[in-house]
This record gives structure tokens, sequence and C-alpha cells, in this order.
């Protein structure tokens, strides 16, 4: 009880010594062990969450809330394959209960398979009942397949149900003005009068609102629009910026030139093989991803976050150690392949399962987790022989794109206001100038700009870097089968296209002082 109530507190250090005393006191207990589970996730701790909800299952394996704690912590970790089979004997324990089969639509979409994903929705809607919810999400599975038409067909269904459901008017505000209903502006302006509004629901509607403002071509009432659900967010999250920048000078003292030529520019006979793709989120990394997974030896694996994960375990991987990054440094080579041993049997599903179109056993998975340009230091050492590749774009088209950009739960909280943003940017490129001053590895870097401006010459270099034979399918990514999982979802199904270049220019004055700080 004291760790539960620490846990609310978010004091989840204490919260996390307590459940591990309760857990040591009676070993036989399952609520014990389940307890040090949820204590460990909040934590960030998931590795030994996970183990901690494994032993909960043991005492108690007929305990289906346990079977998806244990999915929801795998689907955190990026295993999503074994969170299907979670959630899966989850709603075999509790037939009835909802939550479980919208975990497991949930996990079959992270795995790359949404219409499992949506054969799950319409088998709860089919069982209990037509709800908006049902048909809103439905609605987002038919954008991941890329099926806009359906997409908007489900997003209406929902609205007939729920004239003001916030995510069906948000989806159907993203999708291409061919399938959308620009006459949704009058519903979501009337919506935004009720003062009963939540805050999420508020700053979702203004989301969708600037975009159909943007789409109409009126850019100045759509930053409005933009500005208005920004400050919401940022009353409602702090930046975090201040922790980027202590993470930056403790990374810039530990990972210096001579550790890295520890371990050299090692090629290591990785299979599979992967390709990490990085940069500022909305710097055209999904575009690089789509393009290099049309080749056939190539599974895409989207925005992994086994990397990040490395550093949260930290203290479990490497126990007695010092904390990271610090601790890395002192670390032995043997401690480095242990770590990235780790990250290949993340991956390893994923190379084996086969994407439309692609070879059984992909040789090559990528990896497009935006923010891992922080830890490339960590990449090279643990798993030399990796392919990076980064992503650049005009500063003010990727700091305006992120401004404009719909991000949930504090995913960009940097994002929430100029001064972030600026700040942001600035520490992103400290990053990047020190990690090509010390690392002993090829790093290909690749302008958003020049890719639009010459796809086939830049793609053969791509391809090249990452040891793959040229395919002409990588100029026809956008018509790839296989599905799209990130907030470039809607973009990336388009031919390449040259009118997001300078995009910024089109709001005007609004973002003034957005220039003037990223110049300062």
């Amino acid at each position: 009880m004291l760790a539960e109530a620490l846990a609310r507190l978010g004091e989840t250090r204490g919260a996390c010594g307590h459940a591990q005393r309760a857990a040591e006191l009676q070993p036989a207990n399952a609520q014990a062990w389940s307890y040090l589970g949820a204590a460990l996730a909040r934590a960030g701790r998931l590795t030994a969450a996970e183990r901690a909800f494994e032993r909960a299952l043991e005492l108690k394996p007929d305990d289906a809330f346990l079977r998806a704690q244990l999915g929801d912590t795998r689907l955190s970790l990026g295993d999503s394959m074994r969170a299907v089979s979670d959630f899966e004997a989850a709603t075999v324990l509790a037939p009835q209960d909802m939550r479980f089969r919208i975990g497991l639509a949930n996990a079959h979409k992270s795995a790359g398979a949404p219409l499992r994903a949506l054969a799950v929705v319409e088998e709860v809607m089919a069982k209990h009942g037509e709800s908006a919810q049902g048909h809103a999400m439905a609605g987002d599975l038919h954008v991941a397949l890329g099926d806009f038409a359906a997409a908007a067909a489900r997003y209406r269904a929902a609205l007939s149900r729920e004239a003001d459901h916030v995510d069906a008017l948000l989806g159907l505000s993203r999708l291409p003005a061919e399938v959308c209903d620009l006459d949704l502006r009058g519903r979501i302006e009337a919506r935004l009068a009720d003062t009963k509004l939540t805050d999420e629901q508020r700053i979702g509607l203004l989301f969708a609102l600037g975009n159909l403002l943007d789409r109409a071509e009126a850019p100045e009432p759509a930053m409005r629009c933009f500005q208005d659900a920004n400050r919401r967010l940022r009353e409602q999250v702090p930046s975090k910026v201040d922790a980027a920048g202590e993470a930056l000078k403790r990374t810039v003292a530990c990972f210096t030139a001579e550790l890295m030529r520890r371990r050299g520019p090692a090629a290591g006979a990785l299979h599979p093989q992967p390709i990490f793709i990085f940069g500022m989120p909305r710097s055209g990394t999904t575009l690089v991803e789509q393009i290099i997974a049309a080749q056939p030896q190539v599974r895409a694996g989207g925005e992994l976050p086994h990397v990040q994960q490395v550093v949260q375990d930290w203290p479990d991987l490497m126990p007695g150690a010092r904390g990271y990054p610090e601790g890395l440094a002192e670390a032995a080579p043997a401690d480095w392949d242990r770590l990235g041993q780790g990250y290949m049997d993340r991956i390893a599903a994923l190379a084996a399962g086969a994407a439309p179109g692609a070879i059984p056993g992909a040789t090559f998975v990528t990896d497009k987790n935006p923010f891992n340009f922080q830890h490339l230091g960590l990449i090279s050492l643990i798993l030399p022989g990796a392919r990076l590749i980064h992503c650049t774009r005009d500063p003010m088209d990727v700091c305006t794109s992120n401004f404009i950009a719909y991000y949930t739960a504090g995913q960009a909280a940097f994002s929430y206001d100029f001064e972030g943003l600026a700040r942001y940017y600035r520490l992103y490129e400290r990053f990047m100038a020190h990690w090509r001053a010390v690392l002993q590895v090829p790093l290909h870097e690749v302008s958003y700009e020049r890719l639009v401006e010459d796809p086939k010459g830049e793609g053969r270099r791509l391809l090249e870097f990452c040891g793959l034979p040229w395919d002409e399918r990588v100029l026809e990514f956008h018509t790839r089968a296989g599905p799209v999982a990130t907030a470039s979802d809607v973009q990336v199904r388009a031919p390449i296209h040259r009118r997001s270049v300078g995009r910024w220019r089109r709001y005007g004055a609004a973002l003034a002082p957005l220039k003037a700080l990223l110049e300062a």
C-alpha cells in the first residue's frame, strides 16, 4: 500500500523500493509481484517490470488482468508479437472484458497487422453493439493501411452516433481533401463554443479546425488555432528541454573520441542488419524509411523504443555500475556485446515476419525513432556495424511542422511553444556536431530538400550506403502495401513532392518570433 501511495505521488524510486521489499517478504504472493511490476513500469524500468509480471503469472496463471498488464508492458517495450499472445490469453480468460480486446487490437496494430486489429474491432462491435469509439478506431486503422476513403466512411459512422466525437473529427480533418468533408468546419466551431469541453477535447478540436483552415488556404486563422492548442498543452506538460540539455552535457563528457576508438569502426556481421534513421521529428524520417523499406530485403520497424529503453533499464541491465552514460564508458566490451544482443533479440521477430511483397526473413530492419540522435554513441558501441542515417531539413520548416502536429501524451513537449522549439533544435544541432566529431563509424546524411528534388539519385545513395542493391520499387514507395503508424501516415501515401519545402512562409508574420529565436 505504501508503494502504491508513493507511486501516485510520483515518488517512483521509493515506490519501487517498497514494492521490491513486499515481494521479498512474501515471494509466493502474486499481488506483491504485480505491485512491483506496476511500480517499475511507472518508473520506466520496463524490462524489470516484465520480469515481475512474469513472476506474478507463474503464481497466478489464470489472472486475466495480470496477463493484460504483461501485454501492456511488452507493448511499451516494442515487443508487439508477444503482447499479442498476452492479450489473446487475457481475452480467453475473460471473454466479456472489452479492455482486453481493445488491448489486443492495439497490439496487432503495433505489430504491423492493422487488418487483424480491424477484425478484432469489428468482432467487438458485432457482439456488443456499434459505438462511436469503435468506428473511430477502425478509421485510424484504415489510415494506417492507406485506405483513406474507408477511413473517412468509418469516421462519418462514428459522427452519426456521436455528432461531436473528437477523435473522429480530428481523424477526418487529417485526410486528403478529396475524402474529407470541409463542411466539418461549422460543426467543429459550434462544438468549440461549448464551455463544458474538457481541455483534451478542446485541444483536439483546435488542431482539427487548424487542419481544415490550413487546407482551405486560410493559414493565419489556422495558425491561431495551433497556437491556442499548443498553449493549452504547455499548461499541462512541462517542456523537458532543460533535461535534454543536461543529457547533452553528460553525453559530451562521456562519449569521447577515445571511448569511440575503443570499439572502433567494427564491421560486425549483424543479422538482421539494423538501419537507424533519425533526426528532428518531422525531418523526413518516415519518408526515408518508406523508401528504404520498399526494397524487398528490408522490414520497416517504425519508431522502436529499444535504444531508449536501454537507458531507462540501466539499473537493471547493469546492476552495481554507475548510472548512464558514465557507467557505459566504464563497462567492458563484453557488456557492450550483451546490451547489443538484447537489442538484436528484440528485432529478431520483426525480421522474421513477412511484410506484403517482402522476402520472408528480412535481412535488414529499420528503426526510425527520431530521438535516437541522442544515443548514437550508445548505438555504435553496442551495435558495431549498424547503419546510421541522419535526416536533415530546413530549421524553420521542421520546427513549424512540429508546432502544427498534434502530439499526444507529451510525446514532443518541446514543440508546444516557439522558445522550446528553438532551444530543442539548438540542442539537437549540438548533439549532431558532437557525434560528427567523435564517431568512428560512417554516418550518412540525407537532406529532405535534396531528397524531394532528386529522389532517384538520393535513393540510390541511401541503398548503396546500406549495402543494398538498387530496386526501382523504391521510387514507388507510396504504393507499398505495408502499414504506416507515425504522424506522417497520411503524407507518405502520396508520391514525393516539393510542396512542403518552404511551407513555413505561408504563415507570414505569425512565425517571425520563431525565426528570430532560431537566428539568435
